[in-house]
């Protein structure tokens, strides 16, 4: 009797979890399936149990919301996008002006050499003109030596030209070419010209630069007569620094000529670091005038009135103790690092020197 029942209680026991088991797979099948009407009805009929629905469809948690969601973030994406390409183009905007910008600055800058306008003469094109330097120096061979040269490595050609009156004091920057040769302006007859001189140990130097002529020229370099200055004074300057290294570099160096470390100090600019070592080197061999220059640079020039620029300041003193300007100068390096008192007493001294300027002067 036990044993029947317990034989009928476990078949009941699996028919009902058989039953439950295939109606939570059904269910879990549908729901799986976003709640299909159709396969929930399936899952009841294949279990034999009768399928009563809701009057409404029950909506899944969450659907509606993530709907929602869904195109908040569509519509956020679009506009990150449209963002980034504005963005995209601005920056290629802006990178095609700068690009530009750049390539102008480059075009401008005295650093760059002057290409030959397609619009000048024939008689200032480096062929015509290197003949005619050659032409002058038969013409005018006192003005016009051996040593002369034409240079055409950019534009504008230019002669360079020693040049020395026998017997009187040479005074390269009042020297008219055109008096002293007539014919100059027969082969350069341009009155827009560009000239540089400067005495170079015993020679005078002269750079002559015709800009030329031809149909439109003017107009081409309408807004570079800045530009052609600079870029003039900059070849002058490299010329300048080759002959003064040719004249006093071995006397500097080799010799420990102080005179000749300030002429070639003297061919640098107060931005060059060959001006320093070579000023630095003339103080060293006993010059007080390069002892002043390199504190006067260091302290007024570049505005370092430091322990370096006072200690060239006092040596330049020391060589030259009756100097009114060494007094002056020490005075405004002390200003400079704070001594006023002593400053003070430097201007005094150089007020009683007789430098006028110097008097009552404090910092």
């Amino acid at each position: 009797m036990f044993g029947s029942l317990k034989t009928s209680g476990w078949i009941g026991f699996l028919a009902g979890f058989l039953v439950a088991s295939l109606v939570a797979g059904g269910l879990y099948g549908a729901l799986g399936d976003r709640g299909k009407q159709e396969d929930v009805e399936q899952a009841f009929d294949r279990v034999g149990v009768a399928y009563e629905p809701d009057e409404e469809p029950v909506e899944v948690a969450g659907e509606a919301s993530d709907e929602g969601t869904l195109e908040e973030c569509r519509a956020t994406l679009a506009t990150v996008r449209a963002s980034h390409e504005e963005a995209l183009q601005t920056f290629k905007e802006h990178e095609e002006l700068t690009e530009y910008l750049g390539g102008l600055i480059e075009e401008m800058s005295p650093d760059r050499p002057i290409a030959f306008p397609e619009e000048l003469d024939v008689a200032y094109q480096p062929e015509t003109f290197k003949a005619s330097v050659e032409a002058l120096k038969r013409e005018c061979p006192d003005v016009f030596g051996e040593r002369a040269n034409a240079d055409c490595s950019e534009y504008p050609c230019m002669v360079e030209l020693p040049f020395k009156k026998e017997g009187e004091e040479n005074e390269p920057q009042r020297l008219d070419l055109k008096a002293l040769c007539p014919a100059l302006a027969t082969y350069f007859p341009s009155s827009m010209t560009q000239q540089f001189s400067t005495q170079v140990g015993d020679e005078a130097w002269v750079q002559y630069m015709p800009q030329g002529t031809g149909i439109g020229l003017e107009e081409r370099l309408a807004g570079q007569e800045m530009r052609l200055m600079q870029r003039a004074r900059k070849r002058w300057n490299e010329k300048r620094r080759r002959l003064s290294h040719e004249v006093y570099e071995d006397a500097c160096v080799r010799e420990q000529d102080a005179e000749a470390c300030k002429h070639l100090a003297g061919a640098y600019g107060i931005e060059d670091a060959e001006r320093d070592v070579y000023l630095q080197m003339g103080c060293d061999n006993g010059d007080s005038g390069a002892c002043y220059a390199y504190s006067n640079d260091r302290c007024q020039g570049r505005g370092r009135c430091d322990a370096e620029a006072e200690y060239f300041a006092r040596r330049a003193l020391e060589l030259t103790p009756e100097s009114e300007y060494r007094h002056e100068n020490l005075g405004i390096v002390l200003c400079g690092r704070g001594a006023e008192d002593e400053a003070r007493r430097s201007f005094e001294q150089a007020c009683a020197l007789g430098l006028e300027r110097a008097c009552g002067r404090r910092c």
